[in-house]
């Protein structure tokens, strides 16, 4: 499976000039002070996969990622948000690139985070936390496969009644 190996951002949120984020190909937690580009980060990661950024748009009338993700100087810092590849020909992505133009599994790597992304907010881990255990497989859904789970515990919960039943 793909794996990122860096992320460069220039020009977007807080973050001005070219500032690269090495990940190594590894899951990464992004913490510090209020004010010092984390979500920044975060917020570059979705708009390059999926077009928008959650916290911006369709938030509230007038907001949007096109108008208030580019740095507010953007004349000078123009917006730049693209990711390397740990792939042998080191494949770097952006808003720009044609998914044609990628490698079949790189395609298939960006459509994928297209329709699911795979970033926790802040807020969602507070959800989650604070959340009844049987309200838990609701949050954990958009970001883990748990169909083949679901099927697991249908089936033991099918086999505990027929158990129950030949007691019976």
């Amino acid at each position: 499976m793909p794996r990122i190996r860096r992320l460069e951002i220039r020009g977007f949120r807080g973050i001005r000039q070219q500032v690269p984020l090495l990940l190594e190909g590894k899951s990464v937690l992004l913490f510090g002070e209020n004010g010092t580009g984390k979500s920044s980060f975060v917020d570059a990661l979705e708009k390059l996969f999926t077009g928008r950024v959650s916290t911006l748009d369709g938030r509230a009338q007038g907001l949007s990622s096109d108008q208030h993700g580019p740095h507010i100087r953007d004349g000078q810092y123009p917006t730049r948000i693209a990711i390397t590849f740990d792939d042998t020909s080191s494949t770097v992505f952006d808003v720009q690139t044609s998914l044609a133009s990628l490698p079949p599994q790189l395609q298939e790597y960006i459509e994928a985070a297209r329709e699911n992304l795979y970033i926790l907010r802040r807020l969602q881990i507070l959800d989650f936390i604070e959340s009844q255990p049987r309200e838990r497989y609701d949050f954990l859904r958009p970001f883990l496969p748990l169909s083949g789970i679901e099927a697991m515990e249908n089936t033991l919960r099918q086999a505990l009644d027929r158990t129950r039943g030949e007691v019976e």
